[in-house]
């Protein structure tokens, strides 16, 4: 199952789907290790193909699709699980090469595992960026027998020692240098925490409901299992799973007090969730141009009095001009959630984001037209990424005769490797934008807050 999926994503590694898994049929012991190998092997795809393309006789990337996925497969487990033993994890990637590509690319596979045993060294305190290591999830390093990353080239180096593509990794140095790069690389090699927002919460948080408090008022970590996760969301319908920097993204739009509110791409609903619960007495309105999400969103808000989920296709016909807010949380590159999105990782070329940019500013041209005189406008993403951020929005104003960036803020991520759950933070952007000389705000109005 595991290597079957991979062998197909084996072949488009630069534009991974984000299907999940498929476990069905298999004990819930079964499923938890069959998502946590297929996570390790996507999660880490150029540092496994690196230390195993050192043990192989040709090119990992040229080797057909069923022996990357096996020799990923086998590796993942060997390199970052460390409660499967060696041939548990060689037997079972050999017998299903074997099984479908021969003996003799069974035997390949089990030589190429062979070898990356003995390129295993002792587990190191800490990752010091060194040829000769490769940095965990739990802040160690695994140390390597002889040197297997580039020497001489920085920017390949960490690419290949996180599992980040080079444009990533370029781009980041470029605009933040090379300590806050390594920063921002190392928080997405570790699974990212399950956090619960409880700033609205009409009751208080019980102890007994698995939940750490994070460093974020309002927000928790939560310890428990799926069940228990499921089982807190049904009985408190007050809180919802959304990251500090998620949450954040709408602090622009504090002290606002819109009767219309548009969200546009609103996804599964969480920050439509945030915007009915910070805007009590709005009308909340959610749409996304994808029929499957919005058909789970229209299920989300059933029931709920004030949130009106309307068909993507005519909400200009019937809103146009009437939306005194606008939430535009827009595609984008997910540099700031790798964590979560892992196989954004591996994307991240200067054409991607061109691409990216004139979607986000297509969106933001036809949002325009839902805004009333006095009408403002959220634009957000969950990137790092300055051309989908600050430059986006701030080219957008200066462009745009009578539209001003009100207020902007950008998040980093933080947290990682080694570090407590209650730290971390994905990475986020949000801009509010607004109308000037049409009723609006203006520099000199005194009652509105500034950046």
């Amino acid at each position: 199952m595991v290597c079957a999926r991979l062998a197909e994503q084996a072949t488009r590694i630069s534009r991974l789907d984000t299907q999940e898994l498929d476990t069905t049929g298999l004990s819930g012991r079964d499923a938890a290790l069959a998502h946590a190998i297929y996570d390790a092997a996507i999660r880490r795809w150029l540092t496994i193909s690196r230390l195993v393309g050192a043990g192989i006789s040709r090119p990992f990337k040229e080797c057909q699709p069923e022996v990357q996925a096996s020799l990923a497969c086998g590796a993942a487990q060997m390199l970052f699980l460390d409660r499967v033993p060696d041939h548990a994890a060689v037997s079972l990637a050999v017998e299903w090469a074997s099984r479908h590509g021969g003996r003799k690319v069974g035997g390949f596979v089990n030589a190429g595992l062979r070898r990356l045993t003995e390129l295993r060294g002792p587990i190191r305190a800490r990752w010091s960026d060194g040829c000769d290591e490769i940095p965990l999830a739990d802040g160690r390093a695994l140390g390597l027998t002889r040197p297997i990353l580039p020497v001489d080239d920085a920017t390949a180096r960490l690419s290949i020692a996180t599992s980040h593509s080079r444009a990533f990794i370029a781009r980041w140095i470029d605009a933040f240098g090379e300590d806050e790069t390594r920063r921002i690389a190392l928080h997405s090699i570790r699974s990212a925490p399950t956090i619960i927002n409880a700033v609205h919460a009409t009751a208080p948080i019980e102890p007994g409901e698995d939940l750490e408090p994070h460093e974020q008022s309002g927000h928790y970590v939560h310890r428990g299992d799926r069940a228990g996760l499921i089982d807190l969301l049904a009985r408190r319908p007050d809180v919802w799973v959304q990251d500090p920097a998620s949450s954040a993204s709408l602090d622009v739009a504090q002290g606002l007090r819109p009767r219309v509110v548009i969200d546009v791409c609103a996804g599964r609903g969480t920050k439509t969730r945030q915007l009915a619960a910070m805007f009590p007495e709005a009308l909340i309105v959610a749409t996304d141009s994808d029929a499957v999400r919005r058909s789970v969103l229209a299920g989300v808000f059933a029931e709920h009095q004030r949130v009106e989920v309307t068909p993507f296709e005519t909400l200009h016909e019937r809103y146009a001009g009437r939306a005194d807010l606008v939430l535009l949380d827009v595609p984008c590159s997910n540099s700031g959630v790798l964590a979560r999105r892992v196989e954004a990782r591996y994307r991240g070329s200067g054409q991607a984001l061109a691409r990216i940019a004139r979607l986000q500013r297509e969106i933001i041209s036809r949002a325009m037209g839902l805004l009333s005189a006095e009408g403002r406008l959220v634009y957000a993403t969950c990137s790092v990424e300055e051309v989908e951020n600050g430059a986006m929005t701030r080219g957008y104003a200066d462009q745009t005769p009578g539209l001003r960036v009100e207020r902007d803020r950008a998040v980093k991520p933080t947290g990682g490797p080694g570090l407590p759950d209650r730290a971390w933070r994905d990475g986020s952007y949000s801009c509010l934008l607004c109308r000037m000389g049409r009723g609006g705000y203006t520099p000199d109005s005194p009652t509105q807050p500034g950046r």
